[in-house]
This record gives structure tokens, C-alpha cells and sequence, in this order.
């Protein structure tokens, strides 16, 4: 959605390790998005992998906040 898909085993852990220990994104993530959207997501992201669970959101503080944004889907939208 907002960064390439991980390769499989060492990427995936040493990118996870990097954003938890010190929330550094890589220079090209969410690189299609206009830079206000950039840092709220970025900010988003940082919040949701705080090291203390106590810190981290719950699906209902997002569904709350302003930081995630809310769809309409449309019912016909999931019809085959």
C-alpha cells in the first residue's frame, strides 16, 4: 500500500527491527504520496509499533482518531 511488498526472511526482520528500534523509514517509502500524507503516515505507522503494548492503539482508538481516514464502500463494491 504505501512501500514495496518485503522479500521474505533477513529484509523483512532487519526493515521490522529498523522501524521498531528507531521508526527510520526507508527513503522511497510512501514516495507516491504528497508529503502532508507522507508524515501522517508515517506517524500512523509509528504509533502502531511502540514498543510498550499499553502504547499502542487499539483497533477502536483508530477507528476513533483522525489519523486514519474512513471509506464509504459502496455493498455493490464487493458483489462478483
Amino acid at each position: 500500500m504505501f512501500y514495496r511488498p518485503l522479500l521474505p526472511g533477513m529484509e523483512r526482520i532487519a526493515t521490522i527491527k529498523i522501524l521498531r528500534s528507531c521508526a527510520h523509514f526507508p527513503s522511497d517509502f510512501a514516495s507516491g504520496l504528497l508529503e502532508i500524507h507522507q508524515r501522517a503516515v508515517k506517524k500512523l505507522i509509528k504509533w502502531m509499533l511502540e514498543l510498550q503494548p499499553e502504547d499502542r492503539p487499539s483497533v477502536q482508538n483508530l477507528l476513533d482518531s483522525d489519523r486514519v481516514p474512513v471509506v464509504e464502500i459502496e455493498e455493490n463494491d464487493f458483489q462478483v
